[in-house]
This record gives C-alpha cells, structure tokens and sequence, in this order.
C-alpha cells in the first residue's frame, strides 16, 4: 500500500514542479518584456524638446517600470515554490525506492522532510499573494520569520546548477542596458513601491 501511494505522490510531485518552472518561466520573460518597454519610454521622453512631452513618457516608463517590478517579486517567489517543489519530489523519489528496497517504515524519514519541503513551497506560494505575512508584519515573530524563510529559500537557490534550470536568483536581476537607464528618480520611485521590499531584503532591487 505505502508503495502505491508514495509513487502517486512522486508522480504528482513531478507535475507540480514542472507547472511551476513553467509559470516562473512566464514572468521572467514577462518582466524582461517590460523592462524593454521601460527603456523605451525612457529614450522617447530623452529624445524629446518640449519638457511636458517628456515628463509624459517618464510617467509611463514608471508604469512599465513598476509592472516589471511586480513580475519580479512574482518571480522570485515562484522561485521559492520551484526550488521547495523540487527537493520535495527529490525526497519523495528517495521514500519510493527506499520503500520498494527496504520495505517496513525506512520510506518514513525521507517521506517527512519532503512533506516539509512541501509546506514550504506552500508558503511561498502563498506569500507571492501577500495571504501568509505581509511586506511588513505588524508581529515581529511573523516578520521575522519571513527574513529566515526569505534568507535560507535564497541560499538554498544557489545550490543550483546556473541552467539545469536556471534557478539562481541572480538570474532575476535586471541586464546592465536596462539598469543604466535607471536614474536618481527612478531608483527613489523603485524604492518607493511596495513590490520592491522583499527584493531589497535580497539584494535585488535593480
């Protein structure tokens, strides 16, 4: 019976993962879109004479700017969810065989780390909606527990290989041609948006 039910889980567990990097893969390409559409407005609102025509595209480079900054966040929480989804499925490949191998409850220690790696993939899932904790908790136990999670999800990213897949966070930061064109406004406006909190914390505001 554990057999049976361990390899409907590990099947399982392979979908989820990869419905995951398939959804972190749509909003990276997302914000790489918008951060083009940023440049864009930047260089038309350079390229003008009449001062209220160029302050027009700065506004709407901003709005790009800012829609490319709500990608990211998505982005590096989608990464959580991919990086938690798939040392679950690791987990639970290693319960199967140890479970077709050995038989008895031998399946049941690496059976409860995935299932932990599990509920932390849920957390992040649930924070790229801001349900779990807000940005910034009023409770300091929740706040601070959100630092930890954000911290070891980050670490644990950097254990992957830099495309097998490209999980890295640092995979999530802005190309130096789209970074230049961010001027002393623009990084006061990036700084000032809700979405760039948990980035700042990581190190990843451009």
């Amino acid at each position: 019976m554990p057999l049976r039910f361990l390899s409907i889980l590990f099947a399982a567990s392979i979908s989820i993962s990869a419905l995951f990097i398939a959804d972190r893969e749509r909003y990276v390409h997302g914000f790489r879109s918008f951060d083009l559409s940023f440049v864009q407005f930047i260089r038309l609102s350079q390229a003008q004479r009449s001062e209220k025509l160029s302050r027009v595209y700065r506004d709407i480079a901003k709005i790009w700017l800012k829609r490319s900054q709500d990608f990211r966040r998505t982005s590096v929480y989608l990464t959580f969810s991919c990086i938690h989804m798939l040392f679950c499925t690791f987990f639970m490949g290693i319960s199967l065989i140890t479970d077709y191998i050995l038989g008895e409850l031998f399946w049941l220690p690496s059976f409860m780390v995935a299932i932990l790696f599990f509920l932390f993939m849920l957390i992040s899932w649930l924070s790229r909606y801001n349900i779990l904790f807000t940005p910034v908790s009023e409770r300091k136990i929740i706040h601070n527990f959100a630092l930890w999670y954000e911290r070891t999800s980050y670490k644990l990213s950097m254990l992957f290989p830099p495309l097998l897949p490209p999980l890295r966070l640092d995979h999530l930061k802005r190309w130096p041609e789209v970074r230049k064109f961010i001027d002393e406004e623009m990084l006061n406006f990036l700084k000032s948006l809700e979405e760039s909190q948990a980035l700042s914390r990581l190190g990843l505001l451009l």
